[in-house]
């Protein structure tokens, strides 16, 4: 993690459901991650989302609801009402996969559920 005020970099907490994820700071000091998955393990994209809140006196990632569909290579998007969307990604990890998650997903950072949206 970067503080550009003193500059300097420090490690930030780590968890095993971070590998090959995509992330999004989506509120002032808390970022979410999804998706990705460990290609040691299975070639399967994951569901996971964890959310890590820097304004806690001790940071720490932890699991929020999960996303309905696999995604590895997705994008997170920031929509004005401070919601956050999940479109595209493959179901697998292979970066010239062709098999993907059609459905975008919402979540709302309130209640930290997923709602499927349409499909592609």
């Amino acid at each position: 993690m970067f503080d550009p005020a003193v500059p300097s970099w420090t490690s930030a907490p780590n968890d095993p459901n971070l590998m090959l994820a995509s992330s999004i700071t989506y509120r002032p000091g808390k970022i979410l991650v999804s998706g990705g998955g460990n290609k040691n393990l299975s070639l399967n994209a994951q569901t996971s989302a964890l959310v890590l809140d820097e304004t806690q006196a001790n940071p720490g990632w932890r699991h929020v609801n999960s996303m309905v569909y696999p995604r590895y290579q997705h994008n997170l998007v920031m929509l004005p009402d401070g919601k956050v969307i999940a479109v595209g990604g493959s179901t697998i990890l292979d970066q010239s996969s062709h098999s993907g998650s059609l459905a975008a997903e919402i979540l709302d950072p309130v209640s930290e559920t997923w709602s499927t949206m349409a499909s592609n």
